[in-house]
């Protein structure tokens, strides 16, 4: 079992059930991922590049570090689809080098004072200013999946101290825009959201064993498409500005593994119902 287990249970079960899924669909990223880290060696990487990680970073990381084969400095961030659909999932060490390349330069700046984001220490930054930078940070983007080395989701990495006063979640999209016209969601319903499109679908294993978006998803007629819509509209969590609120996030984390269950009957039903149509073909 990952070394994450009692210390983060909820997203460790969350990532195990996903990892499950994907050995049942056979896709190749299941046999690239790397062990996942200690806690002792994410957070040195960590400290290394000026920064702290937060209890979902530490979750996805000790889970596993990254593909073997995803975008990174050694491939020229030209990586293979990973654990997101057409996107790679790094290393903790590329991720970070990423995050200090995108929230270190000038054009960066004006869009972290806009938000009220942290800038992060330039790739060339002395010692003394990465364990500045370490001591004092309180939040960053820390990328979770990339396309060719450039981030697309991203983990909102927070102090404990200050989660209590800011929204957080994953960040979709490139970092260059107004923190209020963007969608976020907390980091275990990006997980919740993952299953389901892959039992739904709408994420497929292509015969190369890479996991993509489903190219004939939504066209009419596609097999299960109103019935996936039907059984998942029940589980809609209210937002505040298009992000889940904190009470929300309670009541999701006690009624997940009750939606774990519902989606593995949910996945009975549909190839009994499969097995059924071609008996009567």
């Amino acid at each position: 079992m990952p070394s994450s287990e009692f210390e983060f249970p909820f997203a460790t079960f969350a990532l195990g059930k996903y990892e499950e899924l994907l050995v049942e669909h056979d896709a190749d990223v299941v046999r690239r991922l790397r062990p996942g880290l200690t806690r002792e060696e994410a957070e040195r990487v960590a400290e290394r590049n000026g920064v702290f990680l937060d209890d979902d970073a530490l979750a996805l990381w000790m889970w596993h570090d990254g593909d073997a084969l995803a975008d990174s400095e050694a491939n020229g961030w030209h990586g293979l689809p990973g654990i997101a659909a057409g996107l790679s999932f790094p290393s903790l060490a590329d991720a970070l080098t990423l995050a200090r390349r995108v929230q270190s330069g000038d054009a960066y700046r004006h869009w972290a004072d806009l938000n009220g984001m942290d800038m992060l220490p330039p790739l060339d930054a002395a010692p003394e200013v990465i364990a500045k930078s370490a001591r004092e940070i309180s939040q960053f983007f820390l990328p979770v999946a990339t396309l060719m080395g450039e981030p697309v989701i991203s983990l909102q990495c927070i102090r404990p101290e200050k989660a209590s006063m800011i929204e957080f979640g994953i960040y979709l999209g490139s970092v260059d825009r107004d923190l209020r016209d963007t969608h976020r969601w907390i980091f275990t319903d990006m997980l919740l959201e993952w299953l389901h499109n892959v039992k739904s679908g709408y994420w497929l294993v292509y015969p190369d064993g890479q996991l993509r978006t489903n190219q004939y998803w939504g066209l009419s007629g596609h097999d299960g498409e109103q019935e996936v819509k039907e059984k998942f509209a029940p589980f809609k969590f209210e937002t505040k500005n298009g992000v889940y609120t904190r009470e929300a996030n309670e009541r999701f984390r006690a009624g997940f593994k009750r939606y774990a269950g519902y989606l593995d009957e949910f996945e009975r039903e549909h190839v009994l119902k499969r097995r059924k149509q071609s008996d009567g073909a």
